[in-house]
């Protein structure tokens, strides 16, 4: 009895992980992300506020079949370890009309982004390096790629 007891558990447990992973992938975006560059500083300058800026550049390769249609980077997220810090919405300037993207099967984009504006930096004063997040999405699929330890420059 004991026998059919566990395996019967393991089977329910087989079951239940594999459709797990599908419908978890059913909803993934099938990219790959290259970081090709990757900017942030602290503006210190004399006779201006001091602000925060970031700037980056992605390949995003599709690995599908299929057309990507219009892919955005969605949200970006700045941590301080595991501190969130600031969330925003990325100006990507490369692309058509700030619609987003069509990526072909197979091919490769680049993505260029930057913060919207100017980010005060009060609870940024004393951070050496951050985490970003980046949220893409086309069509209820998303695809989040995390950057670490990314080191803040001082411009003074």
């Amino acid at each position: 009895m004991n026998k059919i007891l566990s395996s019967s558990i393991i089977i329910l447990y087989l079951f239940l992980t594999g459709c797990a992973g599908k419908m978890q992938d059913s909803n993934s975006l099938d990219i790959t992300v290259d970081q090709v560059k990757l900017n942030a500083w602290f503006n210190l300058m004399p006779g201006s506020k001091p602000s925060f800026h970031l700037l980056g550049k992605l390949n995003i390769k599709n690995n599908n079949n299929n057309t990507i249609e219009n892919l955005k980077l969605q949200q970006g997220i700045i941590y301080n370890g595991t501190t969130e810090v600031v969330k925003f919405t990325p100006v990507v300037t490369n692309q058509a009309n700030g619609s987003g993207f069509n990526v072909l099967p197979k091919e490769t984009k680049e993505f260029t982004f930057a913060l919207p504006d100017k980010i005060r930096i009060e609870n940024m004063a004393d951070i050496k390096e951050i985490n970003l997040l980046l949220k893409f999405s086309s069509n209820g699929k998303t695809y989040d790629y995390a950057i670490n330890n990314v080191n803040i420059e001082k411009v003074y």
